[in-house]
């Protein structure tokens, strides 16, 4: 029995709807087994298919954006699990101590020597600042020294806040996104911070001649302070040959995509990076000798002050090493990782807990000072106000030569 013409003709424009619904992505029903299916808007008056060609286009339904739910507790419990931490381990250490002799040990202290110790503080604190300003210099960016003494500052208020420091990176909130800034601020950032790592890893020698470790802490020590040493040497040597490598290396890592946008980026970061790889940093480097010898002044007129018989390289040992536990990035300013190295190290020399908890909560007090003092230069200039190009005073240090 064959078909008939209008049939047929009804047939072909039912296959033609479902073709519609299939190129718009729609799965769409069988027009030919349900015929009900069929839009409303897609039959005439006479309950017939029209032509697709005169039948509006339906409407596709966008689906809505899954929208993150945020959970503000998460975010709490990441603040607070370092400051926890660091409670906890003092809570731990409290109940080992014998508190009445603690707070004897703080009650003969001389607070003249304490005094001494703030102002050894604030000559590290200037020579730091010098430290940074000169870094900048080195990379064509001339600021007073007024307001890098406020950024520099301001920033390490939230490095003293931060597990490990990390809060430093806080003073590029100061500079612009545009102009070929942000790259040599960052370096400059991270050479200060490298030029205090290589301090501490050479106070942290001083530990083998000065405090008697045990083998296995000796041999620690050694390891990591050598290889860390051989380490950024290679880097160096093999960055002053070739700066251009390091980038390019960089690059292969990232995603095809993000390539052409930041090869500019790369590029200028080797440029930048090139420009510490040479003599001009022997400056930066006997500042930074300057200042961590004005911070082991400082420890050493702390144990002056409370009595406890502590030679001057004991002393760098000590800081160098307890300075070191508290770049650990697990609690609140180095709060219990400090007080625990401290107890270690003095038990090592035959010294009791009390001396040596007294000694660290006043290493602390010198901590909140600086933290203090960066409250200040971050009222006096807060996030966004912009940093002000380099002034014509000739009595600022910045007129002094690099080198």
């Amino acid at each position: 029995m064959g078909i008939s013409d209008k049939s047929s003709d009804r047939l072909l424009k039912l296959l033609a709807i479902r073709a519609r619904y299939a190129n718009m992505g729609h799965a769409g029903p069988n027009p030919i087994r349900q015929r009900d299916s069929v839009p409303p808007d897609a039959l005439g008056g006479s309950g017939e298919p029209v032509h697709p060609l005169e039948t509006p286009a339906a409407p596709v339904k966008q689906s809505k954006p899954e929208v993150a739910v945020r959970r503000p507790w998460v975010s709490m419990v990441r603040r607070l699990l370092p400051l926890a931490v660091g409670l906890v381990l003092v809570a731990l250490i409290l109940t080992r101590v014998d508190l009445i002799r603690l707070a004897a040990t703080l009650a003969h202290a001389h607070w003249s020597w304490y005094l001494a110790a703030q102002a050894a503080t604030l000559t590290y604190i200037l020579l730091v600042s010098w430290r940074w300003q000169t870094l900048l210099h080195l990379q064509g960016l001339q600021y007073p020294f007024r307001e890098i003494f406020l950024i520099y500052n301001a920033g390490a208020l939230a490095g003293a806040v931060t597990p490990g420091r990390l809060g430093d990176l806080a003073r590029l909130v100061y500079f612009p996104r545009q102009g070929g800034v942000l790259i040599p601020v960052t370096l400059s950032i991270l050479a200060d911070r490298l030029l205090d790592v290589f301090a501490l890893f050479g106070l942290s020698l001083l530990a083998l001649n000065f405090i008697p470790l045990p083998a296995s802490s000796r041999h620690l020590v050694v390891w990591c302070t050598l290889g860390g040493l051989m380490a950024a040497a290679v880097i160096i040597l093999w960055l002053r040959r070739d700066g251009q490598r390091l980038p390019t290396m960089l690059l292969r890592f990232l995603p095809l995509a993000w390539q052409p946008k930041l090869e500019v980026g790369i590029q200028e970061f080797g440029n930048a990076l090139h420009q510490y790889l040479t003599w001009r940093m022997i400056f930066p480097g006997l500042l930074t000798l300057l200042a961590w010898g004005a911070n082991v002044a400082g420890a050493y007129c702390i144990a002056d002050s409370l009595h406890i018989p502590l030679g001057l390289g004991q002393v760098a040992a000590i800081l160098g090493l307890s300075t070191m536990f508290t770049l650990i990035p697990v609690t609140f300013a180095g709060l219990g990782t400090r007080e625990v190295s401290c107890i270690f190290l003095f038990s090592q020399l035959g010294l009791p807990r009390e001396p040596a908890l007294a000694f660290s909560l006043l290493l602390l007090g010198l901590v909140i000072t600086h933290a203090g003092l960066g409250w200040l230069c971050l009222t006096l200039k807060p996030p966004g106000s912009g940093v002000r190009t380099q002034s014509r005073d000739p009595l600022s240090p910045s007129h002094a030569p690099p080198c």
